[in-house]
């Protein structure tokens, strides 16, 4: 399983616990044995019939003896198979309102105000890469994060780039690519993420919908997909806790290369659910993360072994995250609150006086079903307005 690791951080992993596919459950066969009596005799047996002859008269042939009749075996009534119990399934959530942050990438261009074309730890104008998985072979530039047609196009392409590589010294990668993420302008806790995309499956292309956490810190990650094509074809979703081995889903989809899909995750206080064009995958509720995330696409290249290698475009038709209502960004805390000196009561006086909830106060956390957007406040650094963003 992809495991993104901050190249700048020092880390240790956790081990990966993958549901591996296995075989669709072989239905339950009812085998009948068709039960043999024994003979009740048989010619010259115990109980076969014995040819009499007259006394003083010869002795006539010796005649064969009736077969003794057989009992027809019963004919076994066959058992039923069993019906299989379904699995139950959570309805894929339908939120209501306006998305805390959305994107249809309208215009020409990628919208820079909100989307940022490098990890945050290296966001830098002559591109990036992870550094952290020795797998991957592309270096990401601005320049192929490609807009036109109300679609994102993350496009990888087998062109000599130069790059650097961890000690920051000059490095050439085979291989150029493009990805986003909504750092610094945009994170979140608890909610519902959808995203329409195709995804390519040429050879060597590793494509990625995930959250990372805004504090930089490694782990928690939330793989919403992930597809490897040739020569190691696959796909996957995964998360990866602060404390516990990686939990993991291999589903079974159709073309995801043709048409339109959409990726969906609801994330709540108690657990984490993906779903793939409405079908649910995954489910778990093992140290689900507390703390603000943000939102990355990328098109990664794990091999370079073929001549079709790194060629290929992720496409991205719109980012929608509805954050759930009552939940304060933990980004930017509400301020404290000045204490209010309390006057002193008069003798006559005998109310009770009624407190004052402080600002600093964060509002109770809705049930895990509540997903109605609400306006959340932003980063200092984050552009005035998020909600409606059309890039």
């Amino acid at each position: 399983m992809r495991t993104r690791l901050l190249a700048v951080l020092a880390v240790t992993t956790t081990g990966l616990m993958c549901a591996a596919a296995g075989p669709a459950m072989a239905r339950p066969v009812a085998l009948g044995s068709a039960m043999i009596h024994p003979d009740t005799g048989s010619a010259g047996g115990q109980n076969a019939p014995v040819a009499q002859t007259a006394p003083d008269q010869p002795t006539a042939p010796d005649q064969p003896a009736a077969a003794a009749a057989v009992s027809p075996s019963p004919t076994p009534t066959p058992t039923p198979s069993p019906t299989p119990t379904p699995t139950p399934t959570t309805p894929v959530p339908t939120p209501t309102g306006t998305p805390t942050f959305a994107s249809n990438f309208s215009g020409k261009s990628l919208n820079t105000s909100i989307w940022a074309t490098c990890y945050p730890w290296m966001d830098v104008p002559s591109g990036c890469t992870n550094f952290g998985n020795a797998d991957e072979q592309e270096w990401y530039l601005p320049s192929q994060d490609q807009v036109s047609g109300g679609v994102l196009h993350l496009v990888a392409q087998p062109v000599a780039t130069q790059g650097t590589n961890a000690d920051g010294q000059p490095e050439t990668y085979q291989c150029r690519s493009g990805m986003v993420t909504t750092l610094p302008s945009f994170s979140f806790e608890y909610g519902v993420v959808q995203v329409v995309a195709r995804i390519p499956s040429t050879a060597g292309l590793w494509s990625g919908l995930w959250l990372l956490a805004s504090d930089e810190i490694w782990p928690p990650e939330i793989d919403m997909f992930e597809q490897w094509g040739p020569p190691s074809p696959g796909l996957s979703e995964t998360f990866h806790p602060d404390d516990y081995q990686a939990v993991s889903a291999d589903p079974t989809t159709g073309n995801l290369a043709t048409g339109w899909h959409t990726f969906t995750l609801q994330w709540t206080p108690t657990s984490l659910t993906w779903w793939i064009d409405g079908q649910e995958d995954l489910t778990t509720d093992l140290d689900i993360p507390a703390q603000e995330m943000y939102f990355l696409a990328d098109l990664a290249d794990y091999s370079m072994s073929s001549p079709k290698s790194c060629q290929g475009s992720l496409l991205i038709q719109s980012v929608k995250i509805w954050q759930a209502a009552g939940v304060t960004p933990a980004m930017s805390p509400s301020p404290t609150a000045t204490p209010t000196p309390t006057p002193t009561a008069t003798p006559t006086s005998t109310a009770t006086p009624t407190p004052t909830v402080g600002s600093n106060v964060a509002p109770a956390v809705q049930p895990a079903s509540a997903f109605t957007a609400v306006p959340t406040s932003t980063p200092p650094s984050a552009p005035a307005s998020i909600p409606g963003q059309n890039n």
